[in-house]
């Protein structure tokens, strides 16, 4: 078993004993709060106990990073989990990906212009690589308190951070379904992470996930033991992929990255919640 899973399934043994039990707005959980789950960018944390469908994952990324318009562009890219937030005329209002392009008017030595944070901590990387202020924000509050978006930000904060050849990745949720949620998050945050060093010029480092409500859903407990038996006899080598060298965070598209070799157990299907 990879370390990145042995981690992810220490996370859901302590959710399962120290779990407190909540009623949320979609279903009840149990819960931790306030816990970390790290690893190294390398090798691709892609779940092997049980089998993940990463496309989507993938084409959710590529969305983000072009700015979500609306249902049909995840569509186009290759991610179909997001008609549950979009309206009959599949329209999504959404920080993700939109806050990291455009932060609003700024005013700079040349003038009032709209801030871009991708853009403005990717040159700040170059310019002053050291600085512990490499941030992209996707937590906007006038849009969360008005209730004007489809769906609030879950991962909001972005820390890149130089570590001498390497860069790390600081990435901030509030809120984390560790049966459904996780394992997609991980394998975003990573890619998110290989795109970043690619533009940068950097190796890839380790990727830190602060994690703020995790829990688990009454529904989800009665396949864990089945997932974990996956997970403990299975043997199988890491799971490669390919990234094109020509992809950045300015212009990724899902064809710029390949699952080379997965490795995996059956699947396990857990419901989305809403």
């Amino acid at each position: 078993m990879q370390q990145y899973e042995s981690a992810y399934i220490d996370l859901i043994k302590l959710v399962e004993k120290y779990g407190y039990s909540s009623s949320g707005r979609n279903g009840d959980t149990i819960a931790v709060n306030g816990w970390m789950l790290q690893f190294p960018a390398t090798p691709f944390p892609i779940l092997q106990g049980r089998k993940i469908y990463h496309e989507g994952v993938v084409g959710e990324l590529a969305t983000f990073l072009e700015g979500p318009r609306d249902l049909q562009h995840f569509k186009d890219n290759g991610c179909n989990f997001w008609d549950k937030w979009a309206d009959e005329n599949g329209k999504l209002k959404l920080d993700y990906g939109n806050a990291w392009k455009d932060a609003g008017f700024i005013f700079s030595n040349t003038g009032l212009r709209r801030g871009n944070q991708l853009k403005e901590v990717v040159e700040n990387i170059t310019v002053d690589p050291h600085s512990r202020r490499h941030i992209i924000n996707g937590w906007v509050p006038r849009h969360v308190w008005s209730n004007s978006l489809s769906l609030p930000c879950c991962h909001y904060s972005y820390q890149f951070i130089v570590r001498h050849s390497y860069l790390d990745l600081i990435w901030i949720q509030r809120s984390a379904d560790l049966m459904v949620g996780v394992p997609s998050n991980m394998i975003s945050a990573t890619l998110l992470l290989h795109l970043m060093a690619q533009t940068t010029g950097y190796k890839v480092g380790t990727v830190s996930m602060q994690l703020g409500n995790v829990h688990i859903y009454h529904d989800h407990l009665p396949k864990i033991p089945a997932y974990r038996e996956q997970a403990n006899e299975v043997m199988y080598s890491p799971a490669k992929i390919s990234i094109s060298k020509n992809a950045t965070v300015f212009n990724f598209s899902p064809s710029d990255f390949a699952m080379v070799k997965y490795e995996h157990a059956e699947p396990i299907s857990f419901n989305l919640h809403e």
